[in-house]
């Protein structure tokens, strides 16, 4: 998280930062829900510790198809 202060109004500004991330899925997801996929992905990330750095909370993963 990082603050920053408006010179225009003088009060503090909170400033929020997110990555996205996109990865590629092994074969075996195509025999799986894309619900299913997100929910587990999901599920997983959300845990602690955590193997992603500066990750504070996953808050949405969204499977799609090409």
């Amino acid at each position: 998280m990082s603050i920053s202060i408006s010179l225009e109004t003088q009060r503090w500004k909170k400033v929020v930062k997110k990555a996205i991330i996109v990865i590629s899925l092994v074969e075996e997801g195509t025999e799986v829900a894309n619900e299913k996929i997100e929910e587990d992905i999901l599920n997983e990330l959300s845990e602690e510790p955590t193997r992603i750095p500066w990750l504070k909370e996953v808050e949405k993963v969204t499977i799609t198809e090409e």
